[in-house]
């Protein structure tokens, strides 16, 4: 195995004998030539004398032992008896097999050149092998150019800032010229390496010209597109924040066509998905979606989409806080009230009048007297309502009360002393008395006035029920002390 560049110069003896068998004047002049050894990679190029005679030819190259010292050194399966080959006249355009002698098995040539200049590769197999050469009529010249092969390349759509491309000619010895769009030819060698790319799109040409000076009229030529950026996930669609559902559907994008997706759920693996995913069975509690998108280039996104939800299949409790004394003689309410469950909303009702949406507090207005009862139910925020609402009953009393007076002094009377006696028609009424034009002060039955003068007098009585109502018209008595 060839393990380093090299390149060593022969000095060697060409002697050219004719097709008969007998050397000429002009075919048995020793030609002095050098062969060069050239080692690129894997494979030893051997350039040969740039001028063979017509005619049957043999050519032999005896390596000295000086020279062998380097050769061995440098290739280790070369044989110190040297080698040799024979070039055989062919009509133009043929080929021909020409056996390499002196090689070491494991060595095997091929060789393809003219008659007048060849060239010869010697590449590493594990049997003895051939050369072919392609013969030219002496004096034409190779004017065929040879044909370039890109082998290897980046991918066309490619998330790397770097690119590697191999490349190959079609004939045993070539140079190769390179560019990337838009930058000019320069020489090159396979592979290329390109570091620190742009996002974009690059256009690689290269081309080939062999050791006649042909070069290759059409370059061979890759194009792709270095990205880089990666996509924005979004999701479009999911189910309420707080969902009473036990199913949750999802719908996501991405900001780039043909992306693909992985979703994950409560922190799992990362799996791969399309839109729409849906969950089913859930249970009540807290849950996460995540999904990223990955575009063409590779690119993944760095930021997942995320979305967090509760499923709540419970409903809340409402509770009355506040709410009017009973009975009342107002005839308007306030209630205040609360749910078990943070961000519920409410609706009320009063007797058998429809529900409303309501917030806390909550009053009503003009409302009759009579008996009523208030209700009040939550609706947390996954949509639970509560199906046992809070209620509160109380009366509202706006009629006065009547006092009467049940006993009383004669009219007229001799006695300077009064007793009254007298009740309300509402139990748990206070009472106020007055005589005369004194003033009102409270009072229970039986009442008595004592040392009366002689005259006109005048006694009232009133009362005031338990929720306030004051009577408006006292019971009177009017009697004369003689």
């Amino acid at each position: 195995m060839i393990k380093k560049t090299t390149l060593i110069a022969l000095l060697v003896t060409m002697s050219v004998v004719g097709a008969c068998g007998k050397a000429n004047d002009e075919d048995t002049a020793p030609i002095t030539f050098k062969i060069a050894w050239r080692v690129k990679a894997n494979q030893e190029i051997i350039m040969g004398p740039r001028a063979i005679l017509a005619g049957v030819v043999t050519l032999k190259a005896t390596i000295t032992a000086d020279d062998m010292a380097d050769l061995v050194q440098t290739y280790p399966n070369l044989d110190q008896t040297g080698w040799s080959f024979a070039i055989q006249k062919v009509p133009v355009g043929e080929n021909r097999a020409i056996v390499m002698d002196g090689l070491d098995s494991g060595d095997q040539i091929i060789a393809q050149g003219t008659l007048a200049g060849f060239s010869v590769v010697k590449q590493e197999s594990n049997d003895i092998g051939t050369i072919v050469m392609k013969a030219y009529a002496n004096g034409q010249t190779d004017t065929t150019p040879p044909d370039t092969t890109i082998t290897s390349n980046t991918s066309a759509l490619s998330n790397s800032t770097d690119a590697a491309l191999d490349f190959i000619c079609s004939e045993a010895i070539c140079t190769f010229e390179c560019r990337l769009d838009p930058a000019g030819w320069s020489a090159c060698v396979s592979p290329v390496f390109y570091t620190g790319l742009a996002n974009g799109n690059y256009l690689f040409e290269v081309r080939a010209t062999d050791d006649s000076g042909n070069m290759n009229a059409y370059p061979a030529s890759f194009s792709w597109t270095v990205d880089t950026t990666p996509p924005d996930t979004n999701i479009t669609q999911n189910p309420s924040a707080w969902a009473k559902s036990q199913t949750a559907d999802f719908v996501f994008g991405a900001n780039e066509t043909g992306s693909s997706f992985e979703c994950r759920f409560e922190g799992g693996s990362w799996g791969a998905c399309s839109s729409p995913v849906s969950y089913s069975g859930l249970a009540e509690g807290s849950h996460t979606f995540e999904v990223r998108a990955t575009d063409l280039a590779g690119n993944t996104d760095p930021s997942p989409a995320s979305f967090t939800w509760s499923v709540d299949l419970t409903s809340s409790q409402t509770t009355i806080i506040g709410y009017p004394v009973s009975p009342t003689n107002q005839i308007f309410a306030v209630f205040q009230f609360e749910s078990s469950e943070a961000g519920s909303t409410f609706v009320c009702q009063i007797d058998s009048e429809s529900e409303t949406n309501c917030a806390s507090p909550f009053g009503y207005y003009s409302i009759m007297e009579g008996r009523h009862t208030f209700t009040v139910r939550a609706i947390d925020p996954a949509g639970n309502i509560d199906l046992s609402p809070a209620s509160y009953s109380w009366t509202i009393d706006v009629t006065p009360p009547d006092t009467t007076i049940t006993a009383k002094p004669s009219n007229p009377t001799n006695q300077t002393t009064a007793n009254f006696e007298f009740n309300s028609n509402e139990a748990g009424s206070t009472i106020e008395c007055r005589i005369d034009s004194g003033t009102w002060e409270t009072c229970s039955s039986p009442k008595v006035y004592g040392s009366l003068t002689a005259g006109d007098h005048t006694f009232r009585v009133r009362s005031t029920d338990p929720v306030g109502n004051l009577e408006l018209t006292p019971a009177v008595y009017t009697w004369t002390i003689n």
